[in-house]
């Protein structure tokens, strides 16, 4: 079982690497360099993935989630090379 969970874990971080390419060619074809995510405090591998990436991450602060308080982190890219060179051989 845990063989799976960790296969499960590998094939999602390769479509989240799709989604983060794909968002980061879109904003840089319409001239933009910056974008700003909000990550919940407890997504820990959500926090790791983005930081991998080249995402910094802001101080905790209270957002409102299905009308609930919930502790999130901005997590901001200035630039995406990170993104395109994830996984790149050197």
């Amino acid at each position: 079982m845990e063989k799976l969970h960790m296969a499960q874990a590998a094939q999602a971080q390769r479509v989240g690497l799709w989604l983060m390419r794909a968002v980061a060619k879109h904003l840089t074809v319409m001239g933009k360099a910056t974008v700003r995510f909000e990550v919940l405090e407890t997504d820990v591998a959500a926090r790791r993935f983005y930081a991998g990436l080249g995402g910094v991450e802001g101080p905790v602060f209270q957002d409102v989630l299905v009308s609930n308080p919930v502790p999130v982190h901005k997590v901001i890219w200035n630039r995406f090379e990170k993104i395109f060179l994830r996984g790149e051989k050197s």
